[in-house]
């Protein structure tokens, strides 16, 4: 996977890391910079080898795996009917440029 200055990736354990440097100078050999979504309010900084890795040779909850996209906006709405009916009906007001 090549990793890239400015987009967002998926760490093993489901946290958003946004890219911030890939060319980081030091003995460590570890280059890249990112800042993990901790919290709504918070990012913590972690240095990642060039391939996302945390560690050579053994996995993290901090490595990188995918690109983060952002998931589809879904535009229905769930109604109960009676005690066990679900019925997935759109939504009038995130639905209506489709529906136009």
């Amino acid at each position: 996977m090549k990793i890239e200055v400015g987009k967002t990736y998926l760490t093993r354990d489901g946290q958003k890391a946004r890219v911030i440097c890939t060319d980081k100078k030091g003995k460590s050999g570890r280059s890249v910079v990112v800042l993990v979504l901790e919290s709504k309010d918070n990012e913590y900084s972690i240095t990642l080898y060039s391939n996302g890795a945390v560690y050579t040779g053994e996995t993290s909850d901090l490595d990188l795996i995918s690109e983060y996209k952002e998931p589809p906006q879904d535009c229905s709405v769930f109604q109960r009917v009676r005690r066990w009916t679900i019925l997935r009906l759109p939504h009038p007001r995130t639905c209506r440029r489709e529906r136009e």
